[in-house]
């Protein structure tokens, strides 16, 4: 019986590994002395009378362990051609078997205190509970995904038998409001039953990366590491879904109808949270669907409600785009797109807006370019949009087009509305391989704050915030710089502009003193559309900086000033920051330059004397890749640096990058 027992123990080891025996053959003294102890081992169990069950617990272990791993492969095959029900079933089945696999293997369990074979059967048994585990998580997310098509079913003309992501939107929006609900309240439920999968998931991985790589297994341990790595790749996105899977029934108005402002934002007009409010909507959302969708000329409202206007515009409105109220084209003043949000809706409803808003969302136009990439060129009327002129076509055709046409002003923004309706109808309809790319076309949207999301409900803005899609402004506790520029009365001539953003620091017997130098060119002419370039610009920098010089500001443009007086900083602490703002003017063709100096607090000086440096650069939302310029001079070796700079400049006193703002960027120097 020992014979017995000591065969269907290799057997199963190398069933597990699905290697030769050449590679298993004994290579030294000490891989005979554990063949020589398993010898020991069962003849030891031998003489108790204990081999009979222990041959037979190995090999059920063993052949339930093959069937399990058999029914995951099916599982990863039916699941490629997107057959959920088969991949559901063959789950659940290596979910037995491994279950089975598991009870066999704990026959052997009291004789994991014995050398060497102690180490193997543990081993074994770990890798055998933890493909159980992660069976177990990939079967209760199969029957999720199951109890979803089931009800998708109801919709006419929906195959679950071969689902795709497109049949599957196009099949929801197809189904009753009664059945449209109980999709949303599975998927309510959806984030237990995937937390309960990541909790799985993680005892899994805790199993597979506490495998030793120096046993007789090493073997089997390396070939486990790339699906190790995949399923923790996995387990990032059940986490992001579990997340979603909470959000999206609240914003989908489930189980209650949610009220949204929407802000179409023009980046061709700067302003601080990614361009000017040309145009608003209001939206009511019930079980995904939209109803009571309301769009709003914005210069509608602010003409309709300026008499009720209570609140003072800020100081640079006043003086620069002489607004004697603060209206509601120009709420959105601060940088921090929670803060705008609220007061946007504040000054919404000081014009008269009756609405209680469950969030605001705000957009800009390279999110179109992004999707017609995708979905092909659209043609409404007499006008073509394509990636290339999506912008300048709106543009035109609010500002000059309507009129053309003989359109009523209260009409000139109709063609938003036909356009946005086309665009994402024709998303709806993607096929499968496309889908992916409006999702990540939505998703970049989002990180590269194109899109920003401030939801007055807790949970979704905490979300949102965990993802930077709120479009906050975040005070480190280190170096930190964000630039603002504010188009105020320049039309659309950002279209035109390039800018450039420099940082540097030197040390000096103040500590610290940086300065940030911006670089503006006025690429464009004097037309309906263009003309010289007028901004307020704000830096954020840390908290406690002081000024020490300023060069470039303006009083105002050669137009307003002709004398060319030289302006003033504006110095203000908000959001756990502080602002130096000034304004500067750029004709046509012209490059002008402005730049401020400041000592940094003393907290940042410590830090990086205490070899602690970090910077953290945020993008101003709506802005395109803005060239970014570290020159960061130290006044020591600088050791280690994320991102690193080029081996030219590696081990001097200073850290020297050129990127761009796409997103945020953070840096980090060791010395």
């Amino acid at each position: 019986m020992f014979y017995v027992s000591c065969f269907m123990f290799h057997k199963y080891m190398n069933l597990e590994t699905h290697v030769s025996h050449d590679e298993h053959r004994p290579k030294s003294k000490l891989r005979h002395l554990k063949i020589v102890w398993w010898i020991v081992i069962f003849a030891v169990i031998g003489s108790v009378g204990l081999a009979i069950p222990v041959a037979a617990a190995t090999y059920r272990m063993a052949s339930e362990a093959q069937a399990g791993r058999a029914a995951l492969t099916d599982a990863a095959a039916a699941a490629s051609r997107s057959d959920i029900k088969t991949a559901s079933a063959d789950l659940v089945f290596a979910q037995q078997h491994l279950a089975a696999a598991d009870r066999f293997g704990k026959v052997l369990a009291p004789f994991e205190f014995l050398p060497y074979a102690g180490t193997d059967i543990k081993s074994v048994r770990s890798i055998v509970s933890s493909s159980l585990q992660t069976a177990t998580a990939l079967a209760r997310l199969g029957a999720l995904g199951q109890s979803v098509l089931d009800i998708l079913s109801r919709a006419q003309g929906f195959d679950p038998s071969a689902p795709t992501v497109s049949s599957g939107v196009i099949a929801f929006f197809k189904l009753t409001p009664a059945d449209r609900a109980a999709a949303l309240a599975a998927l309510s439920k959806a984030p237990d039953e995937l937390n309960v999968s990541l909790s799985e998931i993680d005892k899994a991985l805790i199993g597979f990366n506490s495998l030793p790589d120096n046993s007789d297994l090493g073997s089997v341990v390396a070939s486990l590491r790339p699906a190790v790595a995949e399923l923790e790749a996995v387990r990032g996105k059940i986490a992001v879904a579990a997340e979603l899977a909470k959000l999206l029934p609240a914003l989908s108005g489930y189980p209650a109808p949610k009220n949204y402002l929407l802000l179409l934002q023009n980046n061709t007009e700067l302003r601080p949270t990614g361009g000017f409010i040309g145009t608003l909507a209001t939206v009511t959302v019930a079980s995904t669907m939209a109803q009571d969708l309301k769009v709003s000329d914005v210069y509608a409202l602010d003409g309709a409600g300026a008499a009720n206007l209570k609140t003072v515009p800020p100081a640079p409105l006043a003086k620069y785009l002489s607004a004697p109220k603060w209206y509601l084209r120009d709420a959105n003043w601060s940088p921090d797109f929670p803060t705008a949000a609220r007061e946007v809706v504040d000054i919404y409803d000081q014009e008269g807006g009756a609405e209680k808003f469950d969030g605001v969302l705000a957009v800009d136009p390279t999110l179109a370019v992004d999707l017609l990439k995708i979905v092909g060129n659209v043609t409404i009327g007499a006008s073509t949009f394509t990636p290339a002129n999506v912008t300048d076509e709106i543009e035109y055709q609010v500002e000059k087009g309507f009129d053309i046409k003989g359109l009523p002003v209260a009409q000139r923004k109709d063609i938003l509305i036909a356009l946005a309706a086309e665009v994402f109808t024709r998303v709806a309809a993607l096929p499968n391989d496309k889908w992916q790319l409006a999702v990540n076309a939505f998703v970049r949207a989002l990180d590269e704050k194109h899109m920003l999301i401030a939801s007055f409900d807790p949970d979704v803005a905490g979300f949102a915030a965990s993802r930077n899609w709120d479009g906050a402004v975040h005070a480190p506790a280190n170096d930190f710089l964000m630039v603002v520029d504010a188009n105020l009365a320049a039309l659309k001539t950002d279209s035109v502009m390039s800018r450039a953003i420099n940082y540097s620091f030197k040390p000096d017997a103040n500590g610290l003193t940086a300065t940030v130098s911006l670089t503006y060119t006025n690429h464009g002419g004097f037309s309906w559309k263009t003309t010289r370039y007028r901004t307020y610009t704000r830096i954020y920098v840390p908290p406690g900086s002081a000024l020490v010089s300023s060069s470039g500001a303006m009083a105002n443009d050669k137009i307003l000033d002709p004398r060319h007086t030289p302006g003033k900083v504006d110095i203000v602490d908000e959001l756990g920051l502080r602002s130096f703002g000034a304004f500067i003017s750029v004709e046509p063709g012209e490059t002008r330059m402005l730049s401020f100096t400041y000592r940094l607090p003393a907290s940042i000086v410590s830090a990086a004397g205490a070899g602690n440096y970090s910077l953290n650069v945020q993008k101003q939302p709506g802005t395109i890749a803005v060239p970014l310029t570290l020159g960061l001079d130290f006044g020591k070796k600088v050791a280690s640096a994320t991102p690193p700079e080029s081996r030219a400049n590696w081990g001097d006193n200073g850290y020297t990058l050129s990127t761009d703002l796409t997103v945020d960027r953070q840096f980090k120097i060791g010395f």
